[in-house]
């Protein structure tokens, strides 16, 4: 029998032990630090929780609200952006991914959604087979757009050839990449150029590229795996300051 527990950390920026922390130790510390806060230390407080759902259950350990010490002024002139970690390219982990970022937040839009395709086998892939599972999950985002739930889509870690390709198919373009610095020091000239003569935004990064293979420690017995990960910050229009920061993580816990 399989169960989802899904872990939400609230604003993070509440929590000092994580203002010195890199991209890679904020992620699971403040992971640590929501199991701890419910459950303490011990497993087998939440193993026990997990027994007590039927297969179509979640579980959800709640940090608190995203909006913890933001007033409502600054939440009514705010604008999120969202980054969505997934290793399938089933559309359903996707889709639930998005719902449940916008049931967490309490929001109807969002204006940045960035889509990080994380499979581990990623390398092996033909880029005719990556193109194809990256347009599966991409309608996914096209169709938000359509019903303006979202502004903004953009694509993460991608070779500057796939993007470019992928680029010249989507029905909706990428109006932004993202580059994580441990992997590329300097962003090629091609890409460069590309973006320049497309309006398209470069931005670097530095979240973990593990981040699906980082398990949270929710159990001493059975199989535990993320399915898929959002990161979202929530800044403040007219001055720029990010007032909220967070993570929610659906991950799958199975029996031996």
């Amino acid at each position: 029998m399989t169960t989802n527990v899904q872990i939400h950390t609230g604003n993070i920026l509440n929590l000092p032990e994580l203002k010195l922390q890199t991209a890679d130790k904020e992620f699971s510390e403040s992971i640590r630090i929501t199991l701890e806060e419910k459950y303490g230390k011990d497993s087998e407080k939440i193993e026990d929780e997990i027994a007590k759902l039927s297969s179509s259950n979640i579980l959800e350990i709640n940090r608190g609200s995203p909006f913890a010490t933001v007033s409502a002024d600054d939440i009514k002139n705010s604008r999120t952006s969202v980054k969505i970690f997934v290793k399938s390219c089933e559309p359903e982990h996707l889709k639930q991914a998005i719902d449940y970022i916008f049931k967490y937040l309490e929001i109807e839009t969002v204006d940045t959604v960035i889509l990080a395709y994380t499979d581990s086998r990623i390398k092996e892939k033909s880029q005719e087979e990556l193109l194809l599972e990256l347009n599966t999950l991409w309608t996914v985002l096209e169709t938000l757009v359509d019903d303006k739930k979202i502004s903004r889509i953009g694509l993460s870690d991608l070779h500057e050839d796939t993007f470019i390709q992928f680029y010249s198919t989507a029905k909706v373009k990428p109006s932004m990449i993202q580059i994580n610095l441990s992997s590329c020091c300097v962003v090629p000239p091609v890409l460069q150029e590309f973006a320049k003569s497309n309006v398209i935004q470069l931005i670097t990064h530095s979240d973990p590229i593990d981040i699906l293979y980082q398990t949270p420690v929710l159990s001493k017995t059975k199989n535990v795996s993320l399915l898929w990960a959002g990161k979202y910050q929530t800044h403040v229009v007219c001055r720029g300051v990010l007032v909220s920061k967070g993570y929610i993580v659906c991950t799958q816990v199975e029996a031996e």
